[in-house]
């Protein structure tokens, strides 16, 4: 037990023992690119196009190689032996522009590859402005919960010495005990929904569910769009529409290999070498160059087939880039029109909050002086404090529209 409390005394005199780690907006977004399993992931598969890119270049390179032997051999009771050592070269010179096809089929790749994580990036960096705005929210509808909370017990004391006095009814103090209840609840709601904002907070850095942080700062403000945008030449950026149209290279490249069976291959090889009974072997040299030319007649109709599927595939990518060009106008007209309206929103609801603020001291000073009754007066605090919840919901919107937008452009705050 003595050891115990020696080990709770220490840890509370060690600075910053069970402190909660606080991240700004900037140190949020080094927290994700450094521990986001999705960005390492999507990063990853940009380096392995990128390397299967190497590869396509390797075909049109000779492959060199070298070799030792060792022969031993008994004819008639008579034992030899022999060394051999050689050096060979081989190069494709022609083979139905497969290796060519396979090049532009990589490079396609690597540009879905780097499209991918532009998409990722943009999809984290809303993620992560969402849930930052979201633990904004929870920290400001705790406070404003509070405040409620406050607002409705003084409002019920009010009540209650007019009730005494005989100037209220007990359906007036009774439904004013119930708003009390009801602003209690809304507290411990408000205090559960910020835990729920950590998690989510967590999970977008990447970090483990039970760790202890929370944010300090504001968030970068939001940039209301000036000039209406080039929809159209937006298009032609965005990573999803960059895919489609890699997908119909990829989807050309392998029809065009599919074509190769019908074309002959040629290859060289060339080799040097030296053989004797000695290691290493100092005599007998030798050269070899072989050329080769071949030419499938016939195959079972696979390459027939194959053609025809690889441009079946090829008319599947093409549609569905169509139908990229015409879905993505949609979406991004749709997520710049809900940003515009979002920030318009917000500011009529800091004047709607502005106006009922001076209402509610105008309704409170009329009911207390009598000149107002509590139904009245009731609504005038009930508007209030539904406008007051709808201001920082509005806040938090705006930010998460303006995520939208840049996510659909392919945009974000993720390097």
């Amino acid at each position: 037990m003595a050891f115990s409390t020696f080990i709770f005394v220490l840890l509370l005199a060690i600075p910053g023992a069970y402190a909660q780690e606080l991240y700004t907006f900037s140190e949020s977004i080094d927290i994700l690119t450094r521990h986001n399993a999705e960005l390492r992931s999507a990063e990853a598969g940009v380096e392995i196009a990128r390397n299967q890119l190497n590869i396509a270049y390797g075909n049109f390179l000779p492959e060199i190689s070298v070799g030792t032997n060792y022969l031993q051999k008994q004819v008639n009771d008579t034992n030899s032996t022999g060394y051999g050592a050689e050096i060979v070269v081989t190069e494709n010179i022609f083979n139905g522009f497969r290796d060519l096809s396979t090049l532009d089929d990589a490079k396609a790749k690597l540009e879905i590859a780097e499209a991918t994580l532009r998409n990722v990036k943009a999809k984290l960096s809303y993620d992560l402005k969402s849930s930052f705005a979201g633990l904004i929210y929870a920290h400001e509808n705790i406070k404003l919960a509070e405040s409620i909370h406050k607002r409705r017990s003084d409002n019920n004391s009010l009540v209650q010495l007019r009730f005494e006095s005989g100037r209220e009814n007990k359906g007036s103090v009774m439904l004013s005990a119930a708003y009390l209840q009801e602003a209690a609840i809304d507290v411990k709601r408000a205090q559960l929904t910020l835990d729920t904002a950590k998690t989510n907070y967590l999970r977008v850095l990447g970090l483990a569910a039970g760790k202890d942080v929370d944010i300090s700062g504001t968030m970068p403000e939001v940039v209301e769009p000036g000039v209406t945008p080039q929809f159209l030449e937006l298009v032609q950026t965005v990573p999803d529409r960059v895919i489609a149209v890699s997908q119909v290279k990829t989807a050309e490249a392998v029809l065009k290999s599919t074509y190769a069976g019908y074309y002959p291959t040629l290859g060289v090889k060339g080799k040097i070498g030296r053989n004797g009974d000695t290691w290493f072997p100092d005599d007998n040299d030798y050269w070899e160059l072989e050329a080769s030319l071949g030419w499938s007649l016939f195959n079972g109709g696979k390459t027939f087939f194959a053609s025809k599927s690889s441009f079946a595939d090829k008319m599947v990518a093409e549609n569905n880039l169509r139908n990229m060009d015409l879905s993505l106008a949609t979406a991004l007209k749709t997520a710049y029109a809900e940003f515009v309206i979002a920030i318009e929103n917000y500011k009529v609801s800091q004047a709607f909050v502005e106006a009922q603020n001076v209402r509610a001291e105008i309704g409170r000073s009329k009911y207390n002086n009598g000149l107002s009754t509590f139904d009245d007066w009731d609504i005038i605090e009930n508007d209030l404090i539904s406008r007051q919840k709808n201001l920082i919901e509005k806040r938090r919107d705006r930010v998460n529209a303006e995520a939208s937008w840049e996510r659909s452009q392919g945009r974000g705050v993720i390097p």
